[in-house]
């Protein structure tokens, strides 16, 4: 039982009300029935007021639509400011009265901070609604009153944006309750938080649906840590196929995996396409004139088309509107007849109902697969979904060993990331495709700004060891091994199949990114897809050059140096000498006191022209014997 307890006669004339008699802002005086507006005393909104946004007011009991005044009472309030109350809050307070209070954002309604009690009440006897785009703070929230629950309509609707922390109990009236009309709304980006499960009540409101979010999103109900209530938020269901299993670029070992996904909303089947190549996967689309997508234009689909001939299908059936005219006409007819007899393409993989396919023949090692899952809506549109990849593992034994497994996304250097909200990074990104796109690989570099900066200081060496071994540049500054993985994974080694890659990737790990362990993780995880996507491609680990001068440079030179060292030498585990070598030449760059050597690392970071033929010296018997030139 809900014990109310307030000030003076429950209901009752309050001491200072609003009539708008001016015009509509909360401040002016001139709109009040003491001529001033309140601090201390219980106040009634009988007009529609407005708290600006420099106005912080305030009041006893708030009363927003009084029956005192009569049956017909409307009241409202629209804060765009802040509003603090020192006792209650009445949203519609008697039957045939209504009341709307709406906190937008960046506004605040403080029903806690300062309230003896802080009850509030949303259809108090009345019709009220609270809109809450803003902040509302409260001790406790009735949406309906239990004393007049026949004429009690509440509801409350937080929008996006907007965030209700209530310190107590929760009630929605209705028939589990004492009955009433009540109503709690969470729109997505909205958040409601209460401090008690009134009754453990709060159950049976969301399964009737008083508790609620809007139609095609989500409710979410979490459960409070530091109390017994609980917090609603809700999210927006996509009409696209989503979470699809196997996760997006993650390298899988069951050869004949079953492809798993989220039906959108409104979705009753689902078109799958699934195969190796990225561009058919793309463009791949239902078969025109196959009106019910069983992949052949047959006799089935002439049958579909003569009984909704001239007609506009339902909703929901097979419809052979193909080109959504509104009506199955000789257009459509063009597409079966065009079409007759024909296949869809060999992506094209099934029309089914379920949110799972199995993929029926065995997949190759070391390949990447895309896929995409349209969804076919209740009302016949068909939502184009994303393209899905994940790579089948192979080839390489020691890549695939448990001792290396690391779990997709398990930290940041091994989720891949992009960099395309760089507008230099998006170009070079674009030109190393186009120039793989070629073809004719022979060698790739990989790695950021020291692999980056042949094309700069070390462009001569370049020119005398490289340029002749149709090598290709794939370093980025500033990138990091997730940047890597994105690359490598969004066609920067498609369609080629060089001799060797040469790694050099993880100093910008240690820029407080990533541990060692993390960054070698993150070097082993490109490794793998290197191995995966270019089976016959040998691959050469270059340890992570110093960085520095541990004497002279910043206090974290050595921590950001020792992290490199370690990273290198955990990567270097995966090394079978077979496919995958590993080179440290960093001695060639240090004095004997371990000081970086100014001439060859001017920026004591960067080789400069000097520094890359060094490399380039200490690598060559290995670039030789790797590309198979020693033969």
């Amino acid at each position: 039982m809900l014990v109310l307890t307030v000030s003076g006669s429950a209901f009752a004339l309050s001491p200072n009300a609003f009539m708008g008699t001016i015009d509509s802002d909360w401040a002016t005086g001139g709109n009040w029935t003491n001529g001033a507006a309140p601090t201390t005393e219980d106040v009634s909104i009988r007009a529609a007021a407005v708290i600006a946004p420099s106005t912080a007011a305030f009041s006893n009991i708030l009363r927003v639509g009084n029956g005192v005044y009569g049956a017909s009472e409307v009241g409202s309030i629209v804060i765009n400011g802040s509003l603090t109350t020192r006792y209650d809050i009445r949203i519609a307070e008697q039957p045939g009265v209504n009341g709307t209070v709406t906190v937008n954002a960046g506004a605040i309604l403080d029903n806690r901070t300062s309230a003896a009690v802080g009850e509030f009440g949303v259809g108090y006897g009345g019709t009220g609604t609270l809109n809450v785009y803003g902040i509302v703070y409260t001790k406790s929230m009735d949406i309906t009153n239990w004393y007049s629950p026949g004429t009690s309509i509440g509801t409350v609707n937080v929008f996006a944006g907007g965030v209700v922390v209530d310190q107590g109990r929760l009630t929605v009236g209705g028939s589990e309750s004492w009955g009433g009309n009540g109503s709690l709304v969470i729109y997505p980006g909205g958040s409601f938080s209460c401090g008690d499960n009134w009754n453990s009540k709060l159950q049976s409101w969301i399964d009737r649906g008083a508790i609620r979010t809007i139609p095609g999103a989500l409710l979410i109900v979490t459960n409070n840590s530091g109390n017994p209530g609980k917090t609603f938020t809700a999210k927006v269901i996509p009409q696209i196929a989503s979470e699809p299993s196997p996760a997006i670029s993650v390298m899988i070992n069951d050869s004949m995996p079953v492809l798993s996904w989220k039906a959108g909303i409104n979705a009753i089947s689902h078109d799958i396409y699934f195969g190796t190549d990225i561009n058919k996967i793309a463009t791949a689309h239902r078969l025109a004139g196959d009106f019910n997508n069983d992949r052949t234009v047959n006799i089935t689909d002439l049958s579909i088309f003569l009984e909704q001939w001239l007609a506009a299908p339902t909703a929901g059936v097979l419809s052979a509107d193909f080109d959504a005219s509104g009506d199955v006409d000789f257009n459509d007819f063009a597409r079966l007849a065009g079409n007759w007899q024909a296949s869809a393409d060999s992506e094209s993989k099934s029309n089914q109902t379920d949110t799972g396919y199995i993929v029926s023949q065995e997949l190759t090692p070391g390949e990447t697969y895309y896929w995409r899952v349209d969804e076919i809506s209740n009302f016949g549109d068909v939502i184009i979904g994303d393209i899905w990849s994940f790579i089948y593992n192979g080839m390489n034994p020691k890549i695939a060993l448990d001792a290396y497994y690391i779990a997709p996304n398990a930290h940041s250097a091994v989720t891949p990331a992009s960099g395309l909200i760089l507008d230099w990074w998006s170009a070079r990104h674009q030109a190393i495709l186009n120039r793989v796109g070629q073809g004719n690989v022979d060698l790739i570099f990989i790695g950021d700004s020291i692999t980056h900066g042949w094309d700069v200081s070390g462009v001569d060496v370049w020119q005398q060891y490289y340029a002749d071994r149709n090598a290709v540049n794939m370093g980025f500054n500033g990138d990091r091994t997730q940047h890597v993985l994105w690359r490598l994974n969004n066609g920067e080694i498609m369609g080629i199949s060089p001799k060797l890659a040469i790694i050099m990737i993880g100093t910008n790990n240690a820029y407080g990114w990533n541990t060692a362990i993390e960054t070698s993780e993150g070097i082993i995880a490109i490794c793998k897809v290197l191995r995966n996507k270019l089976p016959q491609t040998k691959i050469l680990i270059l340890a992570i050059f110093p960085r520095f001068d541990t004497q002279t440079g910043a206090p974290s030179s050595a921590a950001m140096r020792e992290i490199n060292a370690e990273a290198s030498k955990r990567a270097s585990v995966v090394a079978d000498n077979q496919w995958i070598y590993y080179m440290d030449i960093n001695d060639q760059f240090l004095d004997e006191n371990g000081a970086l050597l100014v001439d060859l690392m001017p920026d004591l970071l960067h080789p400069g022209a000097s520094g890359y033929h060094v490399e380039a010296e200490k690598i060559e018997p290995m670039v030789k014997k790797l590309m198979g030139e020693n033969n």
